[in-house]
């Protein structure tokens, strides 16, 4: 009488177990996604800074910046 309760309860388990290893590793290549993110997003702050550092050298290097500081003062 137990034994077929046994052996579902024994499927229901390894089902369990192999559930949480896949979803162990979905964690892992989930957070190996993210890191990877997390770098392209730090790429692209660093390229968005340059470009501000460059928009800013050329506008103080225009003429039109030499008028606004004259007549600021």
């Amino acid at each position: 009488m137990f034994a077929t309760s046994e052996r579902s309860f024994g499927r229901s388990l390894l089902f369990l177990k192999d559930q949480i290893k896949d979803l162990k590793t979905s964690d892992r290549d989930l957070g190996r996604d993210a890191e990877a993110l997390n770098q392209q997003i730090a790429k692209f702050d660093e390229a968005v800074a340059a470009k501000r550092a460059e928009r800013d050298r050329a506008v103080q290097g225009s003429p039109q910046a030499e008028v606004m500081e004259s007549s600021a003062r």
